[in-house]
């Protein structure tokens, strides 16, 4: 095997540990350089800025979560992203490339990809498997080929978008407990630390658990109107004091939620909280400092 595969390799062992999370156990002492050409391609297949279905959009920034720093070129204004509708033609020339086409074998054989669910979708993997073993002179290779170039860009940066929450680089706000190291009390602990916002979720405790004995007591259920906008309520709390980033949706569907608060406000009967903080916050002090 060459230099250049050798180095490809390399490379492709290191995108398939950040689709397994694990970026931070890996490290590529001189890796030789990918030359200039393979590089351009690659680019060009993963940095897109649009795609040709709604709801989906990728953000540049992700393209450093797929090549090593010693892999990109300092192209500045001069280097242009490609949209969606020329994907195709991209990754048509980078299959013409012999190192990007060397790149893809390596890339796809590997176990670790494989393991990390990429492919999992059914229709994607039979898109995968009928491409690699229909002749490319077929008309039906010749109609997958563009496909499979919007399946490694989209299955992969979808999944890299639900596992990071974060990229080393960037600087997360201290209010949001964005890395996924944390537990999911710590996480609620560093939301709820303002007294103000206490009020709010006091209230909205005593709508979610007391007007469901209302509506039994009285017969009337539209006591459960205050059952259903207790999640409300406990949301406006975060937006006017400032305290952490909740949705309805996390305030609402998240079944720990309610057990969280309970064991909450027991903590502050006993005044216990404040440790309670500083615990969480010790959490994510050393959590960041692991990336």
């Amino acid at each position: 095997m060459s230099k250049d595969s050798v180095g490809l390799q390399k490379s492709a062992t290191y995108l398939a540990s950040y689709l397994r999370g694990e970026s931070e156990r890996v490290s590529i002492p001189n890796m030789s350089p990918i030359p200039e050409t393979f590089t351009q391609s690659l680019h060009a297949q993963i940095w897109v800025l649009k795609a040709p279905f709604d709801g989906f959009k990728t953000h540049p920034r992700w393209l450093r979560l797929f090549i090593h720093k010693q892999c990109r070129p300092d192209r500045g204004e001069s280097f242009k992203p490609l949209d969606g509708s020329s994907l195709a033609i991209c990754w048509r020339d980078r299959l013409n490339c012999p190192l990007g086409n060397t790149f893809l074998s390596d890339y796809l054989s590997l176990e670790e990809l494989d393991a990390s669910g990429v492919f999992a979708p059914v229709p994607v993997r039979l898109a995968l498997v009928a491409w690699k073993h229909i002749p490319t002179s077929s008309q039906i290779f010749q109609t997958l080929d563009p496909l499979i170039g919007f399946i490694l860009t989209s299955q992969i940066l979808l999944r890299l978008e639900s596992q990071s929450a974060f990229i080393p680089s960037d600087k997360p706000s201290s209010e949001y407990p964005t890395t996924n190291r944390l537990s999911d009390w710590n996480r609620f602990v560093l939301r709820h630390t303002k007294s103000g916002n206490f009020w709010f979720h006091f209230v909205s405790m005593l709508f979610f658990f007391g007007s469901p004995f209302l509506a039994l007591i009285t017969r009337n259920p539209y006591w459960l109107a205050l059952f259903f906008s207790s999640g409300v309520l406990g949301t406006a709390g975060h937006y006017f004091f400032k305290d952490g980033g909740v949705s309805v949706k996390e305030a609402t569907i998240q079944l720990m939620v309610p057990i969280f608060v309970l064991r909450m406000f027991y903590l502050l009967t006993i005044r216990r909280y404040e440790d309670e903080v500083k615990k969480a916050q010790h959490a994510r002090e050393s959590s960041l400092g692991q990336l």
